[in-house]
């Protein structure tokens, strides 16, 4: 299953118990970096979603992709080799010479 936007990928993380939530206050900084840091040396990180964050509207996710299981889920894959074939069959398509050619070759590649 493909994932279609970033609230339905935070969604995914915290399901699987691959998200943490931060709700305190936080400085951008160095308080996010220096949390992010100090996850960085720890086995099996979380994501990390910092909902307070001083001066913004927006919460800040962090360490979205840091293992390689978040990975498969962001792209929708179960196997990594799949890219590959993804690339190859790309790699293999003939780009047409018109600019409106190339539009619908873009537009038929997004379907």
């Amino acid at each position: 299953m493909a994932i279609e936007s970033l609230g339905e990928y935070v969604a995914a993380l915290e399901s699987i118990g691959q998200l943490k939530r931060v709700r305190t206050k936080v400085n951008t900084d160095l308080e996010i970096a220096e949390i992010l840091r100090r996850l960085m040396y720890k086995v099996d990180q979380p994501a990390v979603l910092f909902e307070n964050v001083e001066g913004y509207k927006y919460p800040v996710l962090g360490n979205a992709f840091g293992s390689l299981d978040r990975l498969k889920i962001a792209l929708g894959l179960e196997d990594f080799s799949e890219i590959g074939e993804r690339i190859s069959v790309i790699s293999r398509m003939r780009m047409p010479s018109t600019i409106f050619g190339k539009l619908k070759c873009f537009l038929n590649y997004l379907k």
